[in-house]
């Protein structure tokens, strides 16, 4: 039997060798390896390599259940066919690489992509990817995960540029994601009244936030939570962008309409919105300066240790009761114990050394239940034993033998650093924006601890976006371990005193809702890149939007010329409608729109109408 093979042009052969090339690059990365086992580029199932900032997943099929990856039940054609298989793996890897995920969707694009490869060319290549083949995949992602089709539609459009920019495929890909985000749809006034009571805060909690920021606390972890509240309050923001706030992020700039200095903050907002200043409504202005104020004067020094450990990483770090010694010079227990502040400096030498040993022998602990998952903890492990086997437990017989617990600052440098130093040091957060010696969140260890005076000058703090919520929610751990929130160290009792981090978002974004900002405006002020997700956090009543129709007129009887006029398509001017102005309004058989199209497009049209910059439904 005759067959033909395809003819393959310049452009074409050049696109698979770029493509063998990536899948050569990829390999060669060292991206979720361990030390004990780096990643099987062979095996189809990743997900033993996952970390806790990323997720990894296994390549079967679109519609293959994860069953099915078990080694007693998987099968080859369960996977993704062999000739996309290497690709999807080099992709996947030196995506998450880049850019860290829990819940990755790059596999399911991928999924669908095999599947309408084989549907519309009959081969599963890479290089042959086309609009057609991206569109057929886009109904295939609606079909097959129909909850996040929207999400999975953008990852093929980002798998699409990618294969353009970097030459893989046959012809440029000129394609955008025809699925539509899916919108918030209220299902009747009670299910959104319920909603808003879920997503905006308690006005009584509100209230003594206030109260205790008014008051001007002196514990450190009370000044930390209420000023992070003082700054979600002054601008619409996610708890992770202030993690990556700079210690210089306030900006004035002045202001030609009012005439006057207008206080901005320098954000880097998530999900697309970049770097940006948010500017401060003058009301809040007041309170967001005072904040940061009082974050600055005590994270001053946290910095600055910050700064000495990324520029000295071999060194142990300065701080008051350091030993006047060389980093190699070996310590006493005694300037062990003032090395790591363990103990007050006048304690007695033999608490002192017993404070030394138990350090020692809990670190030790940690160590040695560490090294299994990752070996670089060996090294530690070493310094620890000879350490300790230099300071043994002593009894009668052993009470005048010397300690050589042969430590020196340097050793001590490798432990603290191993044991001790954040996630994702010298940054604050895997995005890699802001270094801890320039975050305006950066603290000493055990620095926000009321329990025990145990700060640590020589550590920083592992500071997550969990801390705040603990402090001004309701925590599961935190009831756990008995400790108490800002409210109930304030003595504010009862089930409402309770907040959200992200609650702050939604009220911010409903006040400027029912300020009537623009959808532009509120979308600008919220880091926002989609104007259709301002919908999700507008949680204004039915019963508002009807007294803002009567304040307009709207219902009453002395308003009736305007509807003789509108109904008869009679000119209204801007006068007529309360508005400042005298030219005529765009007037429908919906409404009337008073928006000053000088300034800037419409934010309601197409999809709705304004009547004295009201929206009608």
């Amino acid at each position: 039997m005759s067959f033909v093979l395809e003819f393959k042009s310049e452009t074409g052969r050049n696109a698979d060798r770029q493509v063998q090339a990536f899948i050569d690059y990829a390999k060669s990365l060292t991206a979720f390896d361990r030390p004990e086992q780096p990643l099987d580029w062979q095996a189809n199932n990743w997900s033993p390599w996952k970390t806790g900032q990323c997720g990894l997943c296994t390549f079967l099929k679109a519609g293959i259940p994860s069953s099915k990856v078990h080694p007693s039940q998987a099968r080859d054609e369960y996977f993704l066919d062999v000739e996309l298989r290497d690709f999807a793996k080099a992709y996947i890897r030196y995506s998450l690489a880049r850019q860290p995920k829990k819940n990755p969707q790059e596999i399911q694009a991928l999924r669908v992509l095999e599947k309408s490869l084989l549907d519309l060319k009959g081969r599963a290549v890479i290089s042959q990817v086309d609009e057609n083949v991206l569109s057929h995949a886009a109904l295939l992602a609606k079909e097959l995960y129909p909850g996040p089709c929207y999400q999975v539609g953008g990852q093929l459009e980002r798998l699409a540029n990618f294969l353009t920019s970097k030459q893989m495929v046959e012809q440029p890909l000129v394609w955008k994601n025809p699925i539509r985000r899916k919108t918030d749809v209220s299902n009747g006034h009670r299910n959104k009244k319920a909603e808003a009571a879920a997503k905006l805060p308690d006005e009584r909690a509100l209230d003594a936030l206030a109260e205790i920021f008014a008051l001007k606390p002196e514990v450190h972890r009370d000044i930390v939570a209420t000023s992070m509240v003082g700054i979600l309050v002054s601008a619409p923001s996610r708890i992770s962008e202030l993690l990556e706030l700079p210690s210089d992020c306030i900006i004035k700039e002045w202001n030609r309409t009012d005439q006057k200095d207008e206080l901005m903050l320098r954000f880097h907002a998530k999900k697309g919105g970049g770097f940006m200043k948010k500017v401060i409504p003058q009301a809040i202005a007041d309170v967001a300066e005072e904040a940061i104020t009082r974050l600055l004067a005590i994270t001053e020094k946290p910095r600055k240790l910050a700064k000495f450990m990324e520029d000295h990483p071999n060194d142990f770090p300065p701080h008051e009761r350091l030993p006047l010694v060389g980093q190699d010079t070996l310590l006493s227990p005694e300037q062990i114990c003032d090395a790591l502040v363990l103990l007050d400096i006048k304690e007695t030498p033999s608490r002192k050394r017993s404070a030394v040993r138990t350090w020692l022998t809990t670190r030790l602990t940690t160590a040695q239940n560490r090294v299994a998952q990752d070996t670089s903890y060996s090294e530690v492990v070493r310094i620890l034993r000879e350490a300790l086997e230099g300071m043994p437990l002593r009894n009668r017989s052993k009470e005048t033998l010397p300690d050589t617990p042969k430590l020196t600052l340097r050793k001590l440098n490798v432990v603290i650093r191993k044991l001790y130093l954040p996630d994702h040091f010298p940054y604050t957060t895997p995005d890699a924006i802001t270094k801890h010696s320039d975050a305006l969140l950066c603290f000493f260890y055990n620095q926000l601890n009321t329990q025990f005076d145990s700060v640590k000058p020589w550590a920083l703090q592992n500071f997550t976006k969990n801390w705040l919520n603990n402090e001004i929610g309701i925590s599961d751990a935190r009831a756990k371990l008995k400790k108490e929130s800002i409210f109930e160290r304030w003595n504010y009792q009862g089930e409402y005193y309770r907040v959200t981090s992200h609650q702050f978002r939604h009220y911010l974004n409903t006040l400027a809702h029912r300020g009537q900002a623009g959808e532009l405006e509120i979308a600008r002020w919220s880091g926002r890149a989609n104007l259709s997700d301002n919908a999700a956090y507008n949680h204004m009543s039915d019963d508002e939007y009807v007294d803002r129709m009567r304040e307009i007129g709207l219902g009453k009887s002395d308003k009736s010329d305007l509807v003789l006029k509108s109904t008869k398509n009679m000119p209204i001017t801007l006068a007529e409608l309360e508005a400042d102005g005298d030219r005529i309004a765009h007037v429908t058989l919906y409404g009337a729109c008073v928006h000053d199209f000088s300034i800037e497009p419409c934010q309601k049209a197409p999809g709705l109408l304004i009547v004295s910059g009201t929206p009608l439904y």
